[in-house]
Order: C-alpha cells, then sequence, then structure tokens
C-alpha cells in the first residue's frame, strides 16, 4: 500500500483516534448492512461510516471518504439505469463496494477493531480469475497472506504548514510518540510544537522486516527490487525477454523457412510468429537509443497490418535470429527507420551482405536521421550516391555524415 501524502489535519486527526484506548469489545460485522452494498455493487458516504463506527467507535468523526481518496479508492459518480437514451443525467456520489473492501482492509492495517474477512469472502471470488486489478482488487486477493503482516508510514502534506520557512522539513520535525494498540499493533508518530502529527508509522504485529534494495539489471535495464518477490518475478520475465535477444537459440521455424526460400523478407504476407521476432527488436531498439514509439506495429494488430512497412531479420544457417530492421513507405519514397543487431555480432557484415539487396528493391531509399556513431560510418561506407546526395541537399549547413566521408 503506497500513499499520497495526507493533509496535516486529516493524518493528525486518525492519529488522535488511534491513540485513544480501543473499545472493550469490538462491535459485531454488520452483515445485512454490508450485503445490501455487495447487492447493490455501491456505497453511500453513510453506510461506510455506519460499518466502521457499527466495529469500531473510534471511526466516529473520522473523514474515512478523504482517507480513502488518498489511498486510491475515491467516490464515482453513479447513476441508475436510464430507462430511455435521452433521460436527464442525474448521479450520485458512491464508492464501489471493492474498494469499500479495500478501505477495509486499510483500516485493519491502521490498527483499528475492523473486520474485513466478511467482505473479502464475498468479494474475493470474482477477483480471482482477474489477470488485470486495481489497487483495492489486489489488496482483497492478498488479504489472507499479508493481514497484520504489513508496516505503513504515513506522511503529511508540508506545502502550506504553519508559516513560510525556507524548509517545510523544520516544520514537520517535532517530539515521537510510541505505543501499542489494538490487537499488538505498534505505532510511532512524530509531533509538532502545535500538537499535529507530521509522521505515523503503523506496524502490524506479524510484520518482519526484510532487507529490500532497489537495483536495475546491468543486462536488461529493468529496475527492480532484491527482496520483493512480486519485483523479482517482474524481473525475470523482463530479463528473459531481452536475453532471447541478445543470446538468440536457433529456431526451428526460421530455419525451416531459409530452406524454402521464402527468406528474411517480413510483410504483410508473413506469419504472425515473425512479425512477433521484428516488433521485439523495435521494441529492443526504441530502448537502447531513448525513442519514444515502436517503429513496426504491434503484433496484435495483424489483420489490421499496415502495408507500408516492410521488415527483414538477419538470420544464422541454424534460424537464431541476430538482428533486424524496418523500412516504411512515405509519400516521398522508402525509408530505413532503424536497424538493430545484437551486440555481440554488430560490426560483423550483417547489415553490409544485406545492403546491395536492400538498395535494389527500394532503390535511394532515405536513411532515417538521427544516425548512431556506428551507423554514421556505415553509410559513408555503403551508401549510394543519390543517398549521399539526398542526405547534403537535407542538411545542406553540415551533413550528419560529412565527417565520415573517405
Amino acid at each position: 500500500m503506497s500513499f499520497e501524502r495526507l493533509p496535516l489535519e486529516l493524518l493528525s486527526r486518525f492519529a488522535d483516534a488511534l491513540h485513544t484506548a480501543p473499545p472493550a469489545q469490538p462491535g459485531p460485522f454488520p452483515a445485512s448492512l454490508w450485503q445490501q452494498i455487495h447487492t447493490r455493487r455501491w456505497a453511500h458516504r453513510n453506510e461506510v461510516d455506519d460499518l466502521a463506527y457499527a466495529m469500531d467507535t473510534r471511526c466516529d468523526g473520522l473523514d474515512l471518504v478523504e482517507l480513502a481518496k488518498h489511498a486510491g479508492y475515491p467516490m464515482r459518480e453513479v447513476r441508475d439505469r436510464p430507462r430511455f437514451a435521452n433521460a436527464n443525467w442525474s448521479a450520485s456520489k458512491l464508492m464501489a463496494a471493492v474498494d469499500v473492501g479495500g478501505l477495509f482492509i486499510l483500516l485493519e492495517q491502521l490498527g483499528f477493531a475492523i473486520e474485513p474477512g466478511p467482505m473479502v469472502q464475498s468479494l474475493a471470488p470474482a477477483i480471482a480469475p482477474l489477470s488485470m486489478m486495481t489497487l483495492a482488487e489486489a489488496e482483497i486477493h492478498t488479504y489472507d497472506r499479508m493481514r497484520r503482516r504489513q508496516r505503513l508510514v504515513l506522511r503529511a502534506d508540508a506545502s502550506g504548514v504553519l508559516d513560510e520557512r525556507a524548509d517545510a522539513s523544520e516544520v514537520l520535525d517535532g517530539r515521537v510518540d510510541q505505543w501499542r494498540g489494538h490487537a499488538g499493533y505498534r505505532y510511532e508518530r512524530m509531533v509538532m510544537e502545535n500538537g499535529e502529527t507530521s509522521r505515523l508509522t503503523i506496524t502490524g504485529p506479524s510484520y518482519r522486516a526484510s532487507r529490500r534494495i532497489d537495483t536495475t539489471c546491468p543486462l536488461c535495464g529493468h529496475p527492480y527490487t532484491q527482496g520483493d518477490p512480486e519485483s523479482a518475478l517482474g524481473h525475470r520475465k523482463a530479463h528473459a525477454r531481452v536475453q532471447r535477444l541478445l543470446a538468440p537459440r536457433p529456431n526451428k521455424a526460421m530455419r525451416e523457412r531459409l530452406a524454402s526460400g521464402a527468406g528474411e523478407r517480413v510483410d504483410a504476407a508473413a506469419p504472425a510468429w515473425l512479425h512477433h521476432e521484428v516488433y521485439e527488436r523495435a521494441r529492443r531498439f526504441k530502448h537502447d537509443f531513448g525513442y519514444d514509439a515502436i517503429q513496426w506495429p504491434t503484433p496484435a494488430a495483424r489483420a489490421h497490418r499496415d502495408r507500408r512497412w516492410v521488415g527483414f531479420v538477419f538470420a544464422a544457417p541454424d534460424g537464431a535470429i541476430d538482428g533486424a530492421c524496418a523500412f516504411l513507405l512515405r509519400d516521398d519514397g522508402w525509408a530505413l527507420q532503424w536497424v538493430w543487431v545484437r551486440p555481440d555480432r554488430r560490426r560483423s557484415g550483417l547489415l553490409a551482405a544485406r545492403w546491395s539487396g536492400f538498395l535494389a528493391e527500394f532503390g535511394d531509399f532515405w536513411i532515417e536521421c538521427p544516425l548512431s556513431a556506428a551507423m554514421t560510418a556505415f553509410v559513408a561506407r555503403h551508401a549510394s550516391t543519390g543517398q549521399l546526395a539526398q542526405i547534403a541537399a537535407r542538411y545542406p549547413n553540415g551533413a550528419p555524415i560529412r565527417e565520415a566521408l573517405p
């Protein structure tokens, strides 16, 4: 759970409520009220307040909806299903039942005497098959494994606080209070001179500290957190995707394609798997050189493939794909958009061996700029006279390859 910084007054009110003694006996779960919300799929603001107050009276007077908004569970505009298409819109602000579940999990994580278990049980079946989840759905999905094991740090928004000191952190310093609350939750808060809370740390009774280090993989460039299994899983997936490009294995389908005489050309008639190979290298080209967009149609758009694009893979005899390039038919003719070759095969003649074939098919095609240092040197050696003339005409005050010309 990650928070925006909370308004100073809001954080202080919640800290004060948690600092008071919890109810001697938490109230029973209001099953009938929750059933109404779950059936309707939406909750009114007063229903959210009534649910919390029924279990922990310390929630009385707290702005639960404002807290939910900062946690990522906002109220939304909702209306009754219209009977007429042209009916006027008259809406109310309600909170989705799944977001109510997320909010009440949060209240338990803060240490209120809240029991969100029945909410989780009724909401979880619809969430279990999802491959993409909202923040609330993810909290519900992981509730049983993470209950009482988290540590939350809530911080106040320093903007506009108390005076115009240049360093807002000075304003938020103060004394530290520590205490234990309901069910063994531990608290540490920073209290300012005026009694308001600038930071509140809540540690669950089953929390175990783990060493987590933010790092970036030097090979694939993927940022991840060591010690976080979810982050590590994401890194392994990204790493394998890049490793497949940097150290490609022999490709049986590509080897059979070469043997059949179909060659390395990738156009609208090429199979989807071959478009995917070009797309992956276009994606890596974007990453390596910091461009904004991937210059190849996504493989998912095969039925609507843009026939202006023609690509080529650079395949070894065993079918391993060492690189690729892409041409785009523009209003003024063909243009070579990009070339990507895996690092250990660069400057090995892969592009040079195919260059005369490209010139035969596409003529004096434009070579898209800017060019890397290696591509600049290549163009200076291999570009046709017509291509060099195009570049000189387009850049009369200093062609990008002029310094590399022999």
